[in-house]
């Protein structure tokens, strides 16, 4: 069954060891844009969390501690983004969690492992789900398709499967006017505007289901 990203946002993200007693709240959820793949859930605590000091299980994740080094790290396939992600915060500290490591049941997001911390910013080869929400969707000749108000995920193989689009203010005030265009036909994820293939403005589905 499919889902929305701000569906999935409000799932508590929960350590699976602690007897659902250690509970966090997602901030966003980053993607390799050229899989479309749900990559790591990210919240948001403060920087002397109990994880900061330890290192992660999965030993994708070590490319986080060569950040600013010019390291790739493992990430040399990820499509790159020249938009900023986040900032810097005085007293708050991001988290991240290998997705690999996440199980999505019962209104929860459950994973396992331990959770190393990094400074407030991320490498931009990853795409927020949370900066991309209100960008304009183009066709490769230029033609507006919509502005993205949503993402279609598959919470079991943790993909993206379509953009929820509206055209305008007032069918985003009606709730006329909302299509779903398959994520497949996007071409370049960032920086803004999204580009999608030509094809695809003949390609928008009237509700999400059809995306499955």
């Amino acid at each position: 069954m499919l889902m929305l990203y701000h569906d999935l946002k409000h799932y508590p993200l929960i350590y699976a060891q602690s007897n659902e007693q250690d509970r966090r709240t997602v901030k966003d959820i980053l993607i390799n844009g050229n899989e479309r793949a749900v990559s790591y859930f990210v919240y948001e605590d403060q920087q002397n969390d109990k994880f900061a000091d330890v290192k992660m299980v999965e030993k994708s994740m070590d490319m986080f501690g060569a950040m600013g080094s010019g390291s790739q790290g493992n990430v040399g396939n990820i499509p790159s983004s020249d938009v900023p992600i986040y900032g810097n915060e005085q007293s708050k500290q991001l988290y991240f969690i290998n997705a690999g490591a996440c199980k999505i049941e019962s209104q929860k997001i459950y994973y396992n492992g331990q959770v190393r911390s990094e400074d407030a910013t991320i490498d931009s080869k990853f795409l927020s789900l949370k900066e991309m929400i209100n960008r304009k969707c183009v066709t490769e000749e230029g033609t507006e398709i919509g502005t993205i108000k949503d993402f279609v995920i598959d919470p079991v193989q943790k993909k993206i499967k379509g953009l929820k689009l509206s055209e305008g203010f007032w069918e985003r005030l009606t709730g006329k006017g909302i299509k779903f265009l398959p994520a497949e036909t996007v071409i370049k994820w960032s920086p803004d505007p999204l580009i999608v293939k030509e094809e695809a403005k003949n390609q928008l589905l009237d509700n999400e289901q059809q995306l499955e």
